[in-house]
């Protein structure tokens, strides 16, 4: 458990900033007919990044099951869920909601014009802003749909714990069939987010470890390499490259979890939950500044912007966390869930969620 706990530590802050670049999409909507910034985008954030949100339900999953089911320990998992995911799953999107309209009223070329303005709202819209207000999937802050689904998959854990702990010998083919065809990736609770929380469920149930050291990985990871270069031209190979992608980085977390936890600073982990939280408003509009420089009309420039946009959102996230962390440690510890108050030790908050 030491083992898998080093690598959680060492997999979460890598995983936020692969978030982040995923998002980044304020600048790849403006590069039409670039081919070489297209391509690039391709690889890294409709590529190599994807692979975080997945891993991210595998791990919140396997953490809620590794140490054995009861119904008491479920009572008491979802009581703690309570301050950990839904507490925060509010107040960001509460935060989002009166940042979003502070944005719409004082910065309006800098806010995309395909949704409603805050202020033609009607009252059902501030309700689905917790739910699905933006093209009908999203809540306010999109990035946390992933909070929501997880906080349904832990209200329905008994759903998933004892078919798979029974039946997950023919179960999960199944599922990894279903998921690498690519059937339901367009509903409302996607089959990848209940692939990857059946995946650590089953894997936690069977008392099996998520990161080990696999045989041949270098043959994983030039499959993963060339998956993702066949995804440029037939996107259905996209769920077989994730999968792929997700199983060699846990061979890749395993083998060098003590390295990068010594070399990545404790607060960068624990400052994950708040990038991954706080970032979608400001990539936007970091975006939207780096595309009104001058001279931004080059594909060159544009490979520049890109990065810049990851390294800016991301150094942002870090330092308004430090901030917030010493200004008002309380409140940061309430937004984070709890995990603030990890920042200075080496245990391995409870993402079940991040």
């Amino acid at each position: 458990m030491n083992k898998q706990s080093q690598c959680i530590n060492a997999l979460r802050f890598p995983l936020a900033v692969a978030v982040v670049a995923i998002h980044a999409t304020v600048i790849s909507v403006q590069a039409e007919g670039m081919e070489v910034f297209n391509t690039i985008f391709h690889l890294v954030s409709d590529g190599v990044a994807k692979i975080a949100v997945p891993l991210f339900f595998a791990i919140s999953a396997w953490l809620f099951f590794v140490k054995g089911w009861t119904w008491q320990g479920y009572a008491e998992k979802l009581r703690r869920r309570c301050r950990t995911l839904i507490v925060p799953y509010i107040l960001w999107n509460t935060l989002y909601l009166i940042l979003w309209y502070a944005a719409q009223e004082l910065l309006p070329s800098l806010i995309s014009g395909n949704y409603t303005a805050i202020r033609d709202y009607r009252p059902l819209d501030f309700l689905r802003c917790f739910w699905d207000i933006l093209g009908g999937t999203l809540p306010i802050n999109g990035a946390l749909w992933f909070l929501r689904n997880l906080i349904i998959f832990n209200l329905l854990a008994p759903l998933f714990y004892y078919p798979l702990r029974h039946c997950g010998t023919l179960l999960m083919p199944l599922l990894t069939v279903l998921y690498a065809l690519g059937i339901g990736s367009g509903w409302f609770i996607s089959m990848e987010s209940i692939y990857f929380y059946a995946l650590g469920t089953w894997l936690a149930s069977n008392r099996r470890p998520l990161f080990r050291p696999l045989r041949h990985a270098h043959l994983i990871w030039l499959l993963w390499a060339l998956l993702l270069v066949a995804t440029l031209w037939w996107q259905p190979l996209t769920q077989c490259a994730i999968l792929t992608g997700c199983l060699y980085a846990t061979h890749l977390t395993y083998t060098m979890a003590g390295r990068t936890a010594r070399a990545l600073p404790s607060r960068l982990s624990a400052c994950s939950f708040f990038l991954f939280a706080y970032h979608t408003l400001p990539n936007a509009l970091i975006g939207k500044l780096l595309l009104k420089l001058p001279g931004m009309d080059s594909e060159a420039a544009f490979l520049v912007a890109y990065p810049t946009l990851i390294i800016a959102t991301t150094a942002l996230g870090i330092a308004l966390y430090n901030i917030g962390i010493r200004l008002t440690p309380r409140m940061m510890g309430i937004l984070c869930g709890g995990r603030a108050a990890t920042a200075t030790t080496t245990r391995t908050s409870s993402p079940s969620a991040h």
